[in-house]
């Protein structure tokens, strides 16, 4: 991998494309110690609901032995005909509950569907079975039907495309120009019911060149019986926008329900049409932006690269302004992008976006060029683009913030266990799954090994990994093993440990998007997450990665792609998820201990207090205090918010004492022990202070009263007396 930033999308159609593919054959798969299983006795079918002679339906029963009663989805995914190499894209599921012993379940797959296709269907391609989190549990390819069914046994559609279309510019407020083009779309119905027509993009041309317009619009409601024409209306600024003068229709459906009922490809409008008929944009992008860096702190790093973009508004309204990539001189790409809805008033408005500076220092590339400029209306309507714009001069990676510290998180040694699921589905007529989709069902699991870490003296970064494949058949592939350096390149198997939310993943501009707690390997694990979605042209993907916080392993990875092809979406679904590994997956943390007072009197009151180095809240600590004659006892407190705890206690004997505090840990932290805090009590020594000693001094003053009395009642001897006793 370069050392550039990588498009997470390509790096992970090359992980799954990387299975080996193998020769398609019927098979029966069934994964091991399952709760349920697929018998592979299978009943089918037509079915005529409304008695008019037509199957409504065609109904397929799938056996099921349960062993364990619960909830299962059974799915029947496509019709094929040895007419043909192509299959009928057609699919139905059912979520149900199941007692033990053997079960059937009925599939309904649309008739009107079948008709369509003109296929005469006679295999099923694949019926699977999963248990209620959809783990795979059983297979079945190419399994037969009871017999050949002619597609016109099957009801015929309701409505047809007859062909013909009408358009026409529509001038909303009178000013001469195109605010849309409308086209008529004429439909023959013959059973009245709910219909939708779909009129997909226009082909235009600019100098002579075709190109695509991709503006679409649909309309459904209920039609009756006859000649219908249902208008669409196609909007006229990205028409204007795209400076082509559209020619064609590129693409009309009609559906019902899920059922393609017919389609028009390239269909000639009535007449050319120019595209500055059409009414101009309210906002255009000037070709105008300003870039410089942002130091947040001042500490002479740029945290951001601010550029900012022009806009010229001739009506106020809400705009929504994109910023994609940036280039180095010789076209390398910086993933760093960034996006605005925006209100915006009429005249020149500038919209200012802030790129993230520790992803231009990670990419370890200077920027030159802004890669491209979006300017869409609310609804995301398609105004104009600045493709390669240059900036105001060089910036170099090293002027921005340095990225975060790397952490690797595993271990030579650790590995993990993934199932892996596939599914594929296309409502093209006559469309067949790839063979290596099937071939992949093969696989019971997918296992990775850390082979090294660090490849010579100063990297501790460069992970080595194994990858190898276990069959349902019991065998196993290795393929070659793979390194990557993970504080530069994004591996997807394995990232740096540790990271927190907004915390930019190496090798890509993706910051973690947050941390959530999930069971993965029977385990409850803190994972970090990231989710990513986009589209161009016709070609849409969303996708979601959880990676074990502590360790950086990968625990899940979902994937799905759409593609558009003439009207007609293609489906894949891609996922990895973690069913073992020998990595915890658990937090360290660390507890404090402290007290009061080192040194206190008997009687007096200690305060020993801590907390947990996480802000963990509602915690139980466990203090274990040991007492002179060494016996132990415990108390038992609990966390604040803040993870902090207090216990207060008054030593019952004088000597030496010892606290020590633990706590026992969570799904997401281990536990720890503090350190051992020692204190000294003292005996009391003055006699006074003791029960015994305020008795006696009670005793001592009430002899000194009574003496006094006595004293003071002891009659007076004269003078002269004194002197005699003397004598």
């Amino acid at each position: 991998m370069n050392k550039g930033s990588k498009s997470i999308i390509v790096v992970l159609l090359i992980f799954v494309l990387t299975t080996p593919f193998l020769w398609h054959q019927k098979f029966q798969v069934k994964a091991k110690d399952v709760k349920a299983n697929l018998t592979g006795n299978i009943f089918d079918q037509g079915v005529d609901v409304n008695g008019n002679g037509a199957f409504d339906y065609l109904e397929v029963g799938v056996q099921v032995n349960v062993t364990e009663a619960g909830t299962y989805v059974v799915q029947v995914m496509g019709l094929e005909s040895n007419d043909f190499p192509f299959s009928i894209g057609i699919i139905d599921s059912q979520y149900v509950s199941f007692d033990t012993g053997i079960q059937i379940v009925n599939l309904h797959l649309d008739g009107i569907t079948i008709y369509v296709s003109g296929l005469n269907p006679m295999n099923i391609s694949h019926i699977i079975l999963y248990d209620g989190n959809y783990n795979l549990l059983g297979e079945l390819f190419e399994f037969p039907l009871s017999r050949k069914y002619l597609s016109t046994e099957f009801e015929t559609p309701g409505a047809a495309l007859t062909g013909v279309l009408f358009d026409q510019g529509i001038d909303v407020d009178s000013n001469g120009l195109f605010d849309f083009l409308e086209v008529g779309v004429e439909l023959n119905v013959t059973k009245a019911g709910d219909y939708v027509v779909e009129v997909n993009g226009l082909l235009g041309l600019i100098s002579g060149n075709y190109t695509y317009i991709g503006v679409r619009n649909s309309q459904q409601g209920h039609l009756e019986a006859g000649i219908q024409v249902i208008y669409i209306r196609l909007d006229g600024p990205t028409i204007f926008a795209s400076d082509a003068n559209p020619i064609n229709v590129s693409n009309v459906i009609l559906r019902m329900n899920e059922a393609i009922l017919g389609t028009l490809t390239d269909v000639p409008l009535s007449r050319g049409y120019l595209h500055t008929q059409f009414e101009g944009p309210a906002a255009m992008l000037t070709g105008v932006i300003t870039d410089h860096g942002i130091d947040t702190d001042e500490d002479g790093i740029f945290e951001y690269l601010e550029i900012g973009v022009e806009v010229n508004v001739t009506k106020a309204g809400t705009y929504i302004v994109e910023v994609n990539g940036l280039m180095t001189g010789d076209n390398n790409y910086i993933s760093v992008s960034a996006s605005q809805s925006v209100s915006l008033n009429v005249g020149l408005q500038v919209v200012y976006f802030r790129l993230n500076g520790v992803t231009i220092f990670a990419s370890g590339l200077d920027p030159a060029i802004v890669s491209n400029i979006v300017l869409y209306d609310e609804f995301r309507n398609y105004i104009s683009s600045l493709p390669n714009v240059p900036l105001s001069k060089i910036y170099f990676h090293t002027e921005f913030g340095t990225p975060i510290k790397v952490t690797v998180g595993v271990k030579v040694g650790d590995w993990a266990k993934y199932n892996m699921t596939i599914s594929w589905q296309s409502t093209a007529p006559g469309a067949t799954e790839p063979p290596q989709f099937q071939e992949m069902r093969k696989i019971e699991y997918v296992k990775i090994e850390v082979i090294s870490i660090g490849t010579k003296q100063g990297d501790n970064t460069t992970i080595t990994l194994q990858m190898s494949y276990h069959f349902l058949n019991g065998t196993d592939f290795a393929l070659p093993t793979s390194s990557g350096d993970i504080a530069t390149q994004f591996i997807t198997l394995i990232i740096p440990g540790s990271l927190n939310a907004g915390d930019a993943i190496p090798g890509t501009a993706a910051p973690i998007n947050g941390t959530v707690i999930r069971r993965y390997a029977g385990v409850d694990r803190t994972v970090n997450y990231l989710g990513f979605s986009g589209s161009f042209m016709t070609y849409n993907m969303s996708q979601i990665m959880y990676w074990d916080k502590v360790s950086g392993l990968l625990c899940e990875m979902l994937m799905e792609t759409s593609v558009l092809t003439e009207g007609y979406v293609t489906t894949t679904s891609t996922s990895l998820k973690m069913i073992e590994t020998n990595v915890v997956g658990k937090m360290p943390s660390a507890l404090s201990c402290n007290v009061s007072k080192d040194t206190v009197t008997q009687g007096e009151s200690i305060v020993v207090s801590g907390s947990i180095n996480a802000t963990l809240s509602g915690k139980t600590v466990t203090l274990t205090y040991k007492k002179p004659d060494g016996s132990t006892f415990n108390r038992t407190v609990s966390t604040g918010s803040d993870g902090s705890y207090s216990d207060s206690y008054t030593p019952d004997a004088a000597g030496t004492w010892s606290v020590t505090a633990s706590w026992t840990g969570d799904t997401s932290y281990n536990g720890a022990n503090s350190s051992t805090r020692s204190l000294t009590v003292n005996a009391v020594t003055f006699i006074l202070f003791t029960p015994f000693g305020i008795a006696l001094l009670g005793g001592i003053i009430l002899i000194i009263i009574i003496a006094v009395l006595i004293f003071r009642r002891r009659p007076k001897i004269p003078e002269n007396k004194k002197l005699e006793e003397k004598k």
